[in-house]
């Protein structure tokens, strides 16, 4: 279950999980996603009032997970590309199959470098 509001978000690091078999978690990620670079002021966002807030480094890895489900995939690796290139230099990307243990250590490796520009984009 997802947070419904971020505003009063208190983190460093963020890591946002969704099921490659699910449109609706990845749109929940999303939407996640937007909340938390509004939250915190992150690259780009906009403000109320239409102009730029403050750029703020914001790392957060977005994880697609399940990929051993590739005959239910729904959501596409181009899919995860471009949510991640949304904010760059902020977030990185990887797909992972926990069930497999394929890609963990990227993702921890992504979040134990947070997200350092350049470091980790897609795997």
């Amino acid at each position: 279950m997802a947070i419904s509001n971020l505003s009063d978000v208190a983190g460093d690091l963020f890591l946002i999980i969704y099921s490659v078999d699910s449109r609706e978690s990845f749109d929940e990620a999303r939407r996640l996603q937007d909340q938390v670079f509004l939250a915190k002021g992150g690259h780009g966002t906009l403000t109320a009032h239409g102009g730029r807030g403050r750029a703020q480094y914001v790392p957060l890895v977005v994880v697609g997970n399940k990929t051993d489900r590739d005959t239910e995939r729904v959501v596409n690796t181009g899919e995860l590309r471009t949510l991640v290139d949304r904010f760059p230099n902020c977030c990185a990307g990887v797909e992972t199959s926990a069930k497999q243990n394929h890609n963990i250590d990227e993702v921890r490796g992504c979040v134990t470098l947070e997200c350092s520009a350049g470091v980790c984009q897609y795997q």
